[in-house]
């Protein structure tokens, strides 16, 4: 077992995930996953041999909006069906109307909770 660390800054997934805007690619031992944001459309890409079902994974995401990013990745880490798998987010603005297809089964921490308006 190894872990599979994600990181998401400023538009970048590392390591194994990458974004591209618009760019098509030869997906040829590659996975992907096309997505919707607040400002168009994205694929997520990650290759097939990145993961493994002995591995645990944390997908960590600067700021959880809206969750588009997040589900995309938290999709493409299950389909490798790993021991384990984790989101972690710095800043979940909490009042921000998640996409259906967000993961809400998925464990998910953040260190920071934004509530923009407070009761």
């Amino acid at each position: 077992m190894r872990p599979v660390l994600f990181f998401d800054y400023d538009g970048t997934i590392h390591q194994a995930l990458d974004i591209y805007e618009t760019a098509v690619r030869d997906t040829v031992g590659w996975l992907n996953d096309r997505y919707t944001k607040e400002y168009g459309t994205d694929i997520i890409e990650i290759h097939r041999d990145a993961i493994s079902e002995d591995d645990v994974c944390v997908i960590h995401d600067d700021l959880l909006a809206t969750g588009g990013t997040t589900a995309a990745a938290w999709r493409l880490v299950q389909k490798f069906h790993p021991k384990k798998a984790y989101l972690s987010v710095i800043i979940n603005l909490t009042d921000c109307p998640k996409l259906p297809e967000f993961p809400v089964e998925a464990p998910c921490h953040s260190l920071i909770e934004v509530i923009e308006n407070p009761v």
